[in-house]
C-alpha cells in the first residue's frame, strides 16, 4: 500500500509541478504582453471560468471513483451517469452566458474573449473525466502525460500568439486550443483502454444526490481560504491584505501536499474499505500518523524560518507577513489531518457530513474575523483562521472516530512532534550563529530525518501490518473493462 501511495502521489505532485511552471511561464508571457488592464480583464475570466468548472465538475469525479471501485459490475453504468450529468451542467452553464452575450451586446473583444473561454471550461471538464478515470485505475503516468502535454501546447501556443501580436483573444484562444488538442487522445486512452460508459437514467438522480454535498464542500473550502482577504480588504485596507497574503500565499502552495498524497491513496482507501471491515480503519490509522509526521516539521520550520523564507519568494518588503505566518502555524499542521478526515467521510460515504463541518468552520472563521480583525487587523484574522482551521480539526476527528475508527491520535502524534521538536531546537542553535537559509533547511531536513529514524516513527510491526493490507488490495483495479462497441 505505501508503495502505491508513495508512486500515486508522487506522480501528482511531478505533473502538479509541472502545471505550476507552466502557469507561471504563461503568466511571464501574458502580463507583460497585455499590460495592467489587459492582463486584469485575462485574470479575471480564468477566475470565473474556474467557477464555472468547479461548478460543471460537480464533485462527481471521488464520487465516480468511489462506486467504480465498490461494484466493478456498475462501473460503466456510473461512468455513463458521470458523463450525463456533467454534460447537462455544462450546457445549464454555457448557454445563458452565450445568449446573455448574444442578448447585451458588449464590446466585440469581450463578446469573442467570453465565447471562447465557455469552450476553454468545457475543455478543462473533458479534461477533468479522462484523468478521474485515470485515478481509478491507478493509472496516473497518464494523468501526468495529460496534463504535461497540455501545459506544454498552451505555453507553446501562448508564446506563438504574442510573436504575431494575436492579443487578447489570440492569448485566450491559445489556452483553449491547448486543452481541446490534448482532449481527443485523453478520451481515446481512456474509453478504449480501460472503460466504455453505458447508459442508465436511473443512476443519474444517485450521481446528482451524491454530487451536491462534494460540490458544496468545495465551494466552502474555497469561500473558507478567501474570508480573511474580504474582511481585511473590507475593515482594514490593502495593505493589510497584502500582508496577510504574503503569509497565506506560502500556506495555500503547501497545501498541495496533502492533496496530492491523498488523491494518490483514494482507489486504496476505498477498496479496503470495500474489502474488509477493518481496513479503512486501519489505513485511516498510519494515514493520519503520516500527515502528522509531514505536517509538523513543515510548521516547524516556517514558524522558525519564515522570515527568511518569505522575502525570498515574494521580496523584501513582505518583511510583516513573516509574524503572520508565525501565527498561522497551527493552521498550517492541522491542514494536514483535516484534508485526511475529509477523504476518509468521502470513502465511508457520509460527504453530506463533510460538507457540513467545512460550512461551520467557514462561518466560524467569518464570526472571529468580524470580532478580531476590527482590533487586531492581521493578526486578528491569522488568529480566526488557525482557530477555524482547529474547530475543524476537532470536528473531524470526533466523526471520523465515530463513524470509521479511532485513529489514536495520541500516538499518531506523540513520535513526529519529538521529532518535530528536536529539529526546531537543531534551528534555534544554528540561527543562533548564522540566518543563512542554505544552512537553516538543511540543517533542519537532516535532524528531523535522523530523529524520526531514531524515533521510528513506523515500526516493524506496523510495515508488517500495512503489508497485510496491501495484499487485500489487488494493485489493479477491479473494474472490469467493458467491450468498445463497433
Amino acid at each position: 500500500m505505501a508503495v502505491r501511495v508513495a508512486r500515486n502521489s508522487g506522480l501528482l505532485l511531478f505533473s502538479r509541478f509541472g502545471a505550476l511552471v507552466g502557469r507561471l511561464a504563461l503568466v511571464r508571457l501574458a502580463a507583460p504582453y497585455l499590460g495592467p488592464s489587459g492582463f486584469g480583464l485575462y485574470a479575471l475570466l480564468f477566475a470565473m471560468t474556474d467557477v464555472a468548472v468547479t461548478l460543471a465538475t460537480f464533485g462527481l469525479g471521488v464520487i465516480l471513483v468511489r462506486e467504480s471501485l465498490r461494484d466493478e459490475k456498475e462501473a460503466p453504468a456510473h461512468l455513463g451517469a458521470f458523463m450525463a450529468v456533467r454534460a447537462a451542467l455544462c450546457l445549464a452553464l454555457a448557454v445563458p452566458v452565450l445568449l446573455a452575450v448574444q442578448v447585451t451586446h458588449p464590446a466585440p473583444e469581450l463578446a469573442w474573449a467570453i465565447r471562447i473561454m465557455v469552450f476553454h471550461g468545457i475543455g478543462q471538464v473533458l479534461l477533468n473525466q479522462a484523468n478521474t478515470i485515470f485515478l481509478a485505475y491507478e493509472r496516473l503516468s497518464y494523468q501526468c502525460a495529460v496534463t504535461l502535454a497540455n501545459i506544454a501546447l498552451t505555453v507553446l501556443l501562448t508564446l506563438g500568439a504574442v510573436r504575431m501580436d494575436l492579443g487578447l483573444l489570440g492569448v485566450l484562444g491559445a489556452a483553449t486550443l491547448g486543452s481541446w488538442l490534448v482532449i481527443p487522445a485523453g478520451l481515446l486512452i481512456s474509453f478504449s483502454r480501460f472503460m466504455w460508459p453505458s447508459w442508465r437514467p436511473s443512476l443519474w438522480r444517485f450521481h446528482v444526490a451524491q454530487g451536491i454535498p462534494v460540490t458544496a464542500s468545495n465551494l466552502l473550502s474555497r469561500a473558507y481560504s478567501r474570508v480573511d482577504i474580504f474582511v481585511l480588504g473590507g475593515l482594514r485596507g490593502k495593505a493589510d491584505v497584502g500582508i496577510f497574503n504574503g503569509a497565506y500565499g506560502a500556506v495555500q502552495v503547501l497545501m498541495e501536499l496533502p492533496e496530492m498524497i491523498l488523491r494518490g491513496a483514494l482507489p486504496v482507501a476505498v477498496r479496503l474499505s470495500h474489502r474488509s471491515a477493518d481496513g479503512l480503519a486501519l489505513a485511516y490509522q498510519k494515514m493520519l500518523k503520516l500527515m502528522l509526521a509531514l505536517g509538523l516539521p513543515v510548521g516547524v520550520f516556517l514558524a522558525l524560518a519564515g522570515d527568511r523564507v518569505l522575502p525570498l519568494l515574494l521580496g523584501p518588503g513582505f518583511g510583516e507577513s513573516a509574524l503572520a505566518l508565525r501565527l498561522l502555524t497551527p493552521m498550517i499542521v492541522l491542514t494536514f489531518p483535516n484534508r485526511l478526515f475529509w477523504y476518509v467521510l468521502l470513502c465511508a460515504n457520509r460527504q453530506t457530513l463533510a460538507a457540513a463541518i467545512t460550512g461551520i468552520a467557514t462561518a466560524l472563521n467569518l464570526a472571529l474575523d468580524l470580532a478580531l480583525v476590527p482590533h487586531f487587523g492581521v493578526v486578528g484574522a491569522c488568529v480566526g483562521t488557525s482557530l477555524a482551521e482547529a474547530s475543524l480539526f476537532v470536528m473531524g476527528l470526533f466523526f471520523v472516530t465515530k463513524h470509521v475508527g479511532d485513529g489514536r491520535p495520541l500516538t499518531a502524534v506523540a513520535k513526529p512532534a519529538v521529532a518535530a521538536l528536536v529539529m526546531g531546537l537543531v534551528m534555534l542553535v544554528v540561527r543562533a550563529h548564522t540566518n543563512s537559509l542554505w544552512v537553516l533547511a538543511p540543517g533542519a531536513m537532516v535532524s528531523y530525518w535522523v530523529a524520526s529514524r531514531w524515533l521510528r516513527i513506523f515500526t516493524r510491526a506496523e510495515i508488517a501490518q500495512i503489508r497485510r493490507l496491501s495484499a487485500e488490495a489487488p494493485a489493479e483495479a477491479p473494474i472490469a473493462r467493458t467491450p468498445v462497441p463497433d
